[in-house]
């Protein structure tokens, strides 16, 4: 009889646990989604004003350059002539020809108007033409939060 009652209250226990569990899963599985919401631990990250540029660089002969030279980078609001907007020189690693460069540009400048990047390398006397136009991808920064976009369109 000992053996009868321990074997029942062990079926009783499993049978138990079985239920729970699948109770537990079924209300996991079938149950309706919760949003857990949490405060952020740190504040969120302003969009960088970094523009990526890549370009490949040759000699007078056609053959590409190695090596570290200095690069001026303007941008211009003409696609020639005209006075920088803005300008930055950085030592710009150039391998097989090809360099990237990320530049922190004024994110004032992104208002609406066409701009031009030019870039030149020292001890060359002129910069290099033509400029290259730069595309709306870079204009999305003056989407950032808190921007004042101005302009008309034209038709």
């Amino acid at each position: 009889m000992m053996k009868l009652k321990g074997t029942v209250a062990l079926t009783v226990v499993s049978a138990l646990a079985l239920l729970s569990l699948l109770l537990v899963a079924f209300g996991v599985w079938a149950g309706p989604e919760e949003h857990i919401v949490t405060a952020p631990s740190a504040q969120a990250t302003v969009v960088s004003t970094t523009i990526s540029y890549q370009g490949r660089l040759l000699d007078s002969g056609g053959n590409p350059v190695d090596g570290t030279r200095v690069m001026t980078f303007s941008l211009y609001a003409q696609a020639s002539g005209g006075t920088p907007l803005w300008s930055r020189s950085e030592d710009v690693t150039i391998n097989d020809g090809m360099f990237n460069v990320y530049l922190d540009v004024d994110p004032d400048l992104f208002d609406g108007r066409a701009l031009w990047l030019g870039v030149q390398v020292e001890g060359d006397a002129q910069e290099m033409q033509p400029r290259q136009p730069l595309l709306p991808v870079p204009y999305a920064l003056s989407l950032r939060p808190g921007a004042v976009i101005s302009g008309s369109l034209d038709k």
